[in-house]
């Protein structure tokens, strides 16, 4: 299990500090559920979901409780793939308007 941990905090670490890392498994996750799998896309969802804002802050901006978060990325159930990309492109917009701000940061420097 250590490595799957070390991997994750990699993971974690290189989402925080490159907003391109993060586009880039956004599309990779809608890669995956274009192919029809399902569970790979959700595992790297919620992983990008951790990462990121985490499961109960997405709640609030999204009006969802952890719980149907939780369900709607769990790979052991099936969730409608609406719900999925909903989730995705609530998390799409979240980074536009993150670089966004970051580029408006640098600039006024």
């Amino acid at each position: 299990m250590q490595l799957t941990e070390d991997f994750k905090i990699a993971l974690f670490q290189r989402m925080e500090r490159e907003p391109g890392f993060r586009e880039a498994l956004l599309d990779e996750i809608v890669g995956c559920l274009n192919q029809n799998d399902v569970v790979i896309g959700k595992l790297m969802l919620g992983d990008f979901v951790e990462g990121t804002l985490g499961i109960n802050q997405l709640g609030k901006l999204t009006h969802k409780s952890p719980a149907s978060l939780n369900q709607i990325l769990d790979p052991e159930i099936d969730s409608e793939t609406q719900e999925l990309f909903d989730l995705i492109d609530y998390l799409r917009k979240n980074e536009e308007s993150h670089s966004h701000e970051n580029n408006k940061r640098v600039r006024e420097l």
